[in-house]
């Protein structure tokens, strides 16, 4: 897909600056070729580059991100975070079966593959306590997801989590009816709320296996990586190297920021300002300010050659 038009920019782009060749950096010519959709295991596959795929992933070292298997690409990762989205919380009494609130939520993402629905019930006796109970029943979409009932004076209260996965993306009804079995009674409801019980991670990070390039003082010539980031996401790459050995854990050596350009589509690059070293390490740190959203980070591509 980067075939042709990358060997141009790479071309211009060396001829025009001669990258760190004062430095004593060598520059390797190479195509770079994005290989999403065939992804297989192949990491470090080649002195000269490296393609990095979503099965690699398992080998490198993750902090508050995730494998996703349906796009092959890792995000933020999904953990419980219970917020209200949506509320009627008025006291409402009937007697007959009735439609006494109607709540709707917008399905995006996998945060809402479940979602939590809080009510509450009471009996009024009218006249004297008798055995029978009031009702509640939850819909969404028109489909009975739960009900309860009770006979007691005070409120009772309920919380149902609903599997919502199979609920197509969008704009959702959650209706709740409530009844009393007895004329001589009144039910009561002052509680229907609903919760969206997961979240994505504000941040979180995946630091690469550490390469060995077996060439001492070894130059990066460009780093590519592919990735889908929405409206209040970002992914921010980084990079470092050394002639020493180090542990891809290691906290003693600094990463150093890579500031990308857009190539096109969802692919941004980098060619110059890169660590040198034998031994090298990428590290993609991903952020949302919206737990309804993660970016999405599908392939890194690593150019190296020796001194």
């Amino acid at each position: 897909m980067l075939n042709s038009k990358i060997i141009l920019i790479l071309t211009g782009f060396i001829l025009i600056t001669g990258m760190i060749s004062s430095a004593g950096g060598s520059i390797a010519y190479f195509n770079d070729t994005e290989s999403s959709g065939e992804n297989t295991l192949s990491a470090w596959s080649s002195n000269k580059w490296t393609q990095t795929m979503p099965d690699d992933f398992e080998f490198g070292i993750a902090d508050n991100v995730s494998v996703f298997s349906d796009s092959e690409s890792i995000g933020l990762s999904i953990i419980e975070n219970p917020e209200i989205i949506s509320s009627e919380n008025s006291e409402v009494y009937c007697m007959r079966s009735k439609l006494i609130k109607t709540l709707t939520f917008d399905k995006c993402e996998a945060v809402f593959d479940e979602i939590r629905i809080d009510t509450n019930l009471r009996n009024i006796w009218l006249l004297f306590p008798l055995e029978t109970a009031s009702e509640i029943s939850i819909f969404i979409d028109d489909e009975e997801v739960a009900s309860h009932s009770t006979n007691n004076t005070g409120y009772k209260y309920y919380s149902d989590v609903i599997d919502t996965s199979d609920l197509t993306e969008g704009t959702h009804q959650v209706k709740l009816y409530m009844k009393s079995n007895n004329i001589l009674a009144l039910a009561g409801n002052s509680i229907f709320e609903i919760f969206r019980i997961y979240a994505y991670a504000a941040s979180g990070s995946f630091s690469s296996p550490v390469l060995d390039t077996e060439m001492s003082q070894s130059t990066c010539d460009a780093i590519f990586w592919d990735c889908e980031v929405f409206e209040d996401t970002n992914v921010q790459m980084q990079m470092r190297a050394d002639d020493t050995s180090f542990a891809a854990d290691s906290d003693t050596l600094s990463w150093i920021n890579i500031d990308g350009a857009e190539y096109e589509d969802n692919t941004r690059y980098c060619l110059s300002a890169l660590a040198s070293g034998q031994y090298k390490q990428w590290r993609a740190l991903l952020t949302s300010d919206d737990v309804t959203k993660t970016p999405l980070l599908e392939e890194v591509r690593l150019y190296f050659s020796g001194n």
